[in-house]
This record gives C-alpha cells, structure tokens and sequence, in this order.
C-alpha cells in the first residue's frame, strides 16, 4: 500500500498544532515536524501524537525548514499542511483513493479560507464562513525525482513540478486554513515578515522571477500600489532571461492585474499572451483577456467596432469559465475560475448587443447561485435589452438596494414604457447611489446616455430637475479591482450631505465624466497611469498626507496637481503643496454632518482596534499592548458596515501614524468622533492642528500609545468623557458652513 507521510514546519504552535494532528488521524501513515525554535508545548505535543520531531533551527528560510521535514519522511506520498490547517473530514478516504489509483504527482487540493476561528468544518465548506473562494493548492505530492521546496519565503516546488513535466490531479477534499481569519493574521505579523524576507530574497537572487512576483502579491495585498507595480516590473524584465522549467505566472498574472486597475487594456494583453506564449492555456490568461477586451470596448466610440470587442470579450470570459474544473499548479486572478467568468461574459454579451445570448449565461449562473445579485441584476438587464420591459420591472423590483444599478435599470424599464416621470424619479435615485459602484461596468454607458439630457434627465425628452443652487459630483476615483477606494466614503459622503445643506445639488459616484456637473474629486492619486481623464474644471481633494519623498507624490500626480484647482483638509499638506509649486490648495477642514452619527452602539468584547496597513512601527504598539493583556484587533481592507461592526465593538481605537511625525490624521478620525468612539492617537507634528482635539482625542507619543491605552481601559469614566468631548468637538464643525464659503469663492472667482 502507497504511504503517506505529513510533512509539517512549526513554531510555538502549541495552540493550533492539536487541531491539525486531530485532522489527520488515519489519513496518514507518518507525521515529520520540522520544529524551528518553539518555546512553547509544541515538541511535547507532536510526540505524543506519535509525530518524528526534527530539529531545524530557524535560518529565515522557508524552504529550509519543509525540506528538513521531507528528507525524514519515508513515505511514497508527501501532505503538506502548515498548523493552523486542517483536513475536512472524510478526507482520509479520498486521500487514500487518489494515491491508489494516481495518474498524477502533484495532487491539488482546495483550500478554504475560514472567515471565523470558531467557524465549522460545514460552515466554511459551504462558503457561510468562508472568505473568498476556494483556491487550489499541491499539497500531495509524489516522493520522487528530488523533491525538494525553493524559497525563503513563499517556497514552492514549482522547479520541480515545471522542470520534470508533473502532471496534476485534483483531490475530491479540502483543506480548512484558519491563518487568513483577519485577527490571527494579525497578531501572527505575517505580511511585515513576509515583506522582509521577500525582499531579502529578491536582494539574494535579483533574477529570479517568481520571488519578484510575490513581493509585488505581498504589496498588492498590502495596498502598496506603487511598490507592486515597481516589483511586477522588475520580474517582467527578466522574463525572457528565466529558464525553461521556471514559472512567469505569479508575474505575468500581478502585471496583468495592475495593468486591468490603472486601465492599461494593452499590457494587461500582453501579459496574458506572453505567459501563455510561454507556458500555455491557464484560465488566467482567458479571465485577463476577457477583462482587457472589456476595457477596450467600453472605450470604443464605434458601435460596430465595440460589438466585436465585447464578442471576443465573452468569448475569453467563457473560456475561463469552461476550464474552472482543470486541475492546474496556480490560480492568481480573482474570479478566473469562478461564477465571475459566466456573469462577466453575460455583461459583455449585453454589450455586443446579444440579449438571448446574455440572458442564457445569467440563467446558468443562477442556476449554481440562485442569489446572486451580478446575476439577478444580469438576467433583469437581458429581458429589459430583449424588448419587455414591464417583465424587467417585475424582476428587478426586489433587487432596489443600495447599489444603483437596479435604480439605474428600473428607469430605464420605465422610460421604455413611457412614463418619464417615474423614469427620473428613479434616475434621481441611481445617481444618488453611484458612490457605491455599478456592479456591472457596461452600465456606464446606459448611465451616461440617460443623463446626456442633464443628470436628472431619464429621457430624451424628459426635462431635468431644478435645482436651487450649483451643480457638483463627487467623485470617488475607483480603478476595477482595488477595494482600498472605499476607504473615501465617509468623506465622500459628508461632502455630498453637506453641498446638499449648503443649497447645492450633489450626487455620489465613481464615472469622472459624469456630465453636466462640476466634479470634486477624491484618490486623485489613483489617477496617474490610468485611462481616467478628469473633466475640465474638476476639483481635486487631497486627503493624503504630504511629505517631501512620499511614494504616492509622484511628478505625474504634482503635474495634475497643478492642472487643476486643489482643495486640502490640512493647512500644513497646503503650505507644503504651495512649495511644491502648485498653486495655494484651498483648506476646505473635515466636517460633520449628523447623517454621519450612524454606528449603533454594541456589546464591548475588544479592548483595543485598529484598521489600517500595517508595518513596524504600528506593529510594535500592538504587539505591546497584546503582551500586557489587551485584547486586540487589527483589521486591513474592511470598509463600510463590517468595519463598523468593529468599531462598535471596541472600547478603544488607536490611530498610529505610519511614519514617524505626521500630520494628525482628522479623515480618520473624524467618523469615529462623529460616532462618540474613544480614540487614542499618536501624536505629530502640527500642534496647532491637535490643539483644536486636545480634549476629545487621548494624545500620546508613539512610545507611550500602550501605556494610554492600558490607562483608559482600566477608567472607562475617562473613556466615557473623551469621546463625548471628542463628538462636541466634531459636531460643532459645521461641514456645510465650510462648504459655502469654498463655493461661493468658486463663484466669485
């Protein structure tokens, strides 16, 4: 009988190591623990699971450490599983079955991401506590033919598989993977070590191409854009420098990403041929193709020409759907092999003028998901397209929420039926909710044809709405793909409800070239490198933090910067802007509008959160305060209502600068004061600004944040009278005072 040896590296695991043993009983024949320095239980725990325990001290290296573990296994079979995994039950048999009867050497197994510590086996397979959508991993692998791992960080055996021509099967079970649940990510530090090591790597071996690939996936992760492009274009360079057996697809996949985000269709095509130039089809090159076609027919002026372009768009896209099941090494591209692929190519079909075609992709998908929005709102989309529009209607009624799109199709069911009144009530409403975001990018054109007749308009005969003062949108610059733009929101929304109390007429959205409106624009730093062409007589918010040297300040951003009229939130970014040579930015402070006192209160089971990229010197705050007993949370990428949740939940919320001596962060904190939150904050470097906070927001410098925060948890009294100070404060910051006499200085000018 074909054994199967658990081949497993570890350090101070002694909390999650059981549950992976647990998982494996009976589904192996031999447990190897590479242990690389605990200082907990973690030895004594493999031993008496009956695991070989190998000593291997830690080197910084990844790779070191799983090969210790392999060259002590003896089975004809090699599981790789890290501790904080776990088998999904039943896999024992299935494990058992594929290596019986394998065709393969590399077997990929899916993994799925809990989204909760105390989530189910049942619960995370389903996808009700599942974060994302399972990804396909080697983690059965033949013991043969020097099997080895490469990497200090990140290894693989892609050499290894790529080189000697291994094929690759897929196993009918799953893996469990608590490491991504945001909390023990967290205090595990993973993304800093990773960043360090990666870099080391890169250092070490500067031609290698896939450890520039996942020094750029690190930064993307981390919403260090600038830095992933810089690393995507370092590896891109040296693609035609790498050996056979060397896999282009973590960097051909990141380039191509990157390119889809700043909307460069070109490169992201040429990404996608280049790698399968190379190394063949891959539902990633077809997911990419699809998106690039896209792009470039959303920009086509030509009908016919645009047609085609989404025909060959939706041909991609159904390309990548077809190939979701083949069992391959590496999925980088979100959705390639997903439902995604099928209501995109819906879209497209949309596009090419297609309804039959359309509705058909929409009813496939459904039938997989049958609650999907994409696709509810797709199939509603096809019928109004295929000339009933009282049907679409019907569809789309429960699908009215908080995105526009099924405003945005409802006015055009009503237009089709002849009632422009309704059809610019529910305009109205559509162009209300843009700063959510079309799930379906092709609606851009519907929205920019339907308000061709001025933003109110639902027709073209319909007469737009009067308003009583000026016009403006604002304008959250969202590239496809980058969730961090959602970090404007509560900005955006002030200035919104703020225009509005201020007698203007102001609508939320992400389309720059939204017509008939003066637009304020907010990520303009998103712009450079990108298709956007901001509108003439736009107006940029900056709501970064200027500093001579900063990565985001680049020329091309100064150069627009200078092109159009800025506005900033801090007095400091505008003197330094000034010296810069833009011309002197208006300070237009953060304000409050009462529609932004939203988060109802909650039980307080946290102690301490903080939200935010991490590095370093964030990370040595709450490092310490974890080591002094506080519970802590760190959160990354989580927006709107689930942030929220969190910040309901916690007694504090600490706001770290990232660099030392920064200007004090009011767009941050402003929402938490709004919600009568207790913040603690670093200090910086414009005391005047922190002055106008010193009652309402707890100051400390950076090494004494811990000792601030241990302070207040201990007198919740304190506590309580800092953030009601903190809400006095914001509160009498009149957001729309501010506002008129920005504007009526655009006027006089």
């Amino acid at each position: 009988m074909d054994r199967i040896s658990l081949c497993l590296i570890a350090k101070n695991e002694e909390q999650l190591l059981p549950g992976c043993l647990a998982s494996v009983k009976g589904a192996v024949d031999e447990i190897v623990i590479a242990d690389t320095g605990s200082s907990d239980r973690t030895r004594e725990i493999a031993r008496a699971a009956g695991a070989v325990v190998v000593e291997s001290p830690w080197l910084g290296d990844f790779a070191a450490a799983r090969n210790a573990s392999l060259a002590a296994a003896h089975g004809d079979w090699i599981l790789i599983l890290d501790a904080d995994e776990r088998l999904a039950p039943g896999a024992g048999r299935a494990l058992r079955r594929a290596v019986r009867d394998a065709r393969f050497d590399v077997g990929m197994i899916p993994l799925h991401n809990a989204s909760r510590l105390d989530a189910t086996a049942a619960d995370v397979l389903a996808g009700r506590a599942r974060d994302g959508t399972p990804t396909l991993l080697p983690r059965l692998l033949r013991n043969a033919g020097g099997l080895r791992y490469e990497g200090i960080v990140h290894e693989s055996v892609e050499g290894w598989l790529v080189g000697r021509g291994r094929k690759a099967g897929v196993i009918e079970t799953a893996i469990i993977h608590l490491g991504h649940v945001a909390e023990l990510r967290a205090a595990r530090g993973k993304r800093e070590r990773n960043l360090e090591l990666l870099r080391r790597r890169c250092q070490e071996d500067p031609d290698d191409v896939i450890a520039w690939g996942y020094l750029a996936g690190e930064h993307l992760h981390a919403g260090h854009e600038v830095e992933a492009r810089a690393a995507v274009e370092a590896g891109w360079a040296l693609v035609d420098h790498q050996p056979n057996e060397r896999s282009i697809h973590r960097v051909a996949a990141l380039r191509g990403i990157l390119a889809l985000r700043r909307g460069d269709a070109a490169a992201a095509l040429e990404s996608a041929d280049r790698a399968e130039a190379r190394q063949g089809p891959h539902v990633d090159w077809h997911y990419l193709r699809g998106c690039a076609l896209e792009l470039l027919a959303l920009a086509e002026p030509d009908e016919a020409a645009r047609r085609e372009r989404a025909r060959a768009a939706a041909a991609a896209y159904q390309a990548a759907y077809d190939g979701r099941h083949e069992p391959v090494a590496e999925r980088i591209v979100e959705g390639s092999d997903q439902l995604a692929s099928l209501v995109s190519a819906g879209h497209v079909l949309l596009l090419a003028g297609r309804p039959v075609d359309a509705l058909a992709a929409f009813e496939a998908a459904l039938r997989e998901l049958p609650a999907d929005p994409a696709a509810l709102l797709g199939r509603a989309e096809a019928v109004l397209d295929g000339g009933d529009p009282a049907r679409a209607l019907s569809l789309l009624e429960p699908l009215l929420g908080d995105r526009p799109d099924g405003w945005l199709l409802a006015a055009a069911a009503a237009a089709a039926l002849g009632s422009a009144a309704d059809a610019s009530v529910l305009l109205t409403r559509a162009l209300d909710r843009t700063g959510s975001g079309l799930l379906g990018r092709h609606r851009k054109l519907r929205l920019r044809a339907m308000t061709a007749g001025g933003p109110r308009a639902a027709t073209a005969g319909a007469s737009p709405v009067a308003t009583a003062g000026p016009r403006f949108a604002v304008t959250v610059i969202s590239p496809p793909g980058y969730p961090h733009s959602a970090a404007f929101a509560e900005v955006a929304e002030t200035l919104v409800h703020g225009l509005g109390a201020a007698g203007c007429d102001a609508v939320l959205t992400t389309d720059p070239s939204l017509p008939g409106r003066r637009h304020i624009v907010l990520g303009a730093n998103l712009v450079p490198g990108t298709s956007v062409r901001l509108l003439p007589g736009s107006i940029i918010y900056n709501l970064e933090q200027v500093e001579e040297g900063s990565s985001w300040l680049t020329p091309e951003l100064l150069a627009l910067f200078r092109a159009f009229q800025v506005w900033d939130y801090s007095r400091a970014n505008a003197d330094a802007l000034e010296q810069m040579g833009v011309p002197r930015p208006a300070v237009v402070p953060v304000g409050y509008v009462p529609q932004l006192t939203r988060i109802a209160p909650a039980a307080e089971d946290l102690d301490v959160l903080f939200y935010g990229s991490m590095n370093p010197r964030r990370r040595m705050v709450l490092d310490e305060l974890t080591r002094r007993g506080a519970r802590v949370h760190a959160a990354f990428g989580l927006y709107g209502a689930a942030r929220d949740a969190l910040v309901a939940r916690s007694r504090i919320v600490v706001n770290v600068h990232y660099y030392q001596a920064k200007v004090f962060e009011v767009v941050r904190v402003s929402y938490l004061l709004a919600n009568r939150r207790c913040v603690v904050s670093e200090r910086g470097c414009d005391a005047a600004e922190e002055a106008a906070f010193e009652e309402g927001v707890a100051f400390a410098a950076h090494e004494a944040l811990a000792d601030r925060c241990l302070h207040l948890l201990a007198h919740p009294d304190e506590r309580h009278r800092i953030a009601e100070a903190g809400f006095r404060i914001m509160s009498s910051r009149d957001e729309a005072g501010y506002l008129r006499d920005v504007v009526a200085g655009l006027a006089s000018g």
